[in-house]
């Protein structure tokens, strides 16, 4: 069918016309209908010969796409997972997806570098990394993402502290705290600065990081509250802190990020699947932390 013809299929097949014509007269018997009928000195599909070939084409595809994956799968026992993440996220996810994925593949090797969001773009491009963990939105046209989660930042603050007893914090609850926020050219910071400004709220930082892992770490300390990222609050949360969701929300989007040339390794395509595992399970876990 594919083919318009019988003797362009003979030829495609390397077989003589007779020989396709008796293939097809075979499948007829088996089948119980005809594949074909003659129409103004010419062959075509007949309405049940059209709907067998889409579906056959359907099935073989499928075994196709399954030997595929059977073969890259196959070649992951010698294959070395190269990853670039942002600390929060490789502190908070990667272990655990790296757990599930070492078990379902354990001979493939991985390399782990920590980059900033600044950097980590351009490093995905200049050197040989097969995937990124990083905040969306990319700006660098060369590489592609998949969204992975939908957040927002949390207020940390320390055990026992009077705003403990709120489930959700307004920023003009934090208006007359200590505040402890990120360095001013950071991501979150601007965001968070900027939506003081639109309710027309102070916005005075009494302590200024680089990290949120500290910025954690200070507001356990009860040195002031601290405004992180979700996913280090997340990471910070064992060693004795209080997360609390804010109002009004804000976003921060995470994914992984790929060279667009390349596309995603069958090595790292599972890894993301490991990934969608994990925070499904932090969702489940900590439900405030997610849009």
């Amino acid at each position: 069918m594919a083919m318009g013809s019988v003797t362009l299929a003979a030829e495609r097949m390397h077989l003589t016309q007779p020989a396709v014509t008796r293939l097809i007269r075979t499948l007829e018997e088996e089948v119980g209908f005809s594949m074909f009928e003659r129409a103004h000195g010419k062959i075509v599909p007949t309405a049940e010969g059209e709907l067998f070939y889409r579906e056959a084409e359907r099935i073989l595809n499928g075994i196709e796409s399954a030997v595929r994956f059977a073969q890259s799968v196959k070649s992951m026992s010698t294959v070395n997972l190269r990853i670039a993440a942002m600390p929060q996220l490789a502190y908070s996810l990667l272990p655990d997806a790296l757990a599930l994925f070492q078990k379902d593949y354990p001979d493939v090797r991985y390399s782990i570098d920590l980059r900033q969001r600044r950097e980590l773009e351009q490093w995905l491009v200049t050197k040989d990394i097969d995937i990124g963990l990083s905040i969306l939105p990319i700006r660098q046209p060369t590489v592609d993402f998949l969204p992975l989660a939908k957040m927002r930042p949390v207020a940390v603050l320390g055990v026992g502290h009077t705003l403990c007893e709120k489930e959700v914090l307004t920023l003009e609850d934090l208006s007359n705290e200590k505040l402890i926020t990120l360095s001013e050219e950071s991501y979150l910071r601007q965001f968070v600065e900027n939506a003081f400004r639109l309710r027309g709220l102070p916005f005075d930082p009494h302590g200024q990081t680089s990290s949120s892992t500290i910025t954690c770490m200070l507001a356990s300390k009860h040195l002031g509250v601290g405004i992180s990222d979700p996913m280090s609050a997340v990471n910070i949360n064992r060693f004795g802190i209080e997360i609390r969701s804010l109002e009004p929300a804000m976003e921060m989007n995470y994914g992984v990020i790929f060279p667009k040339e390349n596309g995603l390794s069958p090595a790292a395509e599972q890894l993301v699947e490991k990934l969608k595992i994990v925070i499904g399970e932090l969702h489940d876990r900590i439900p405030a932390l997610f849009l």
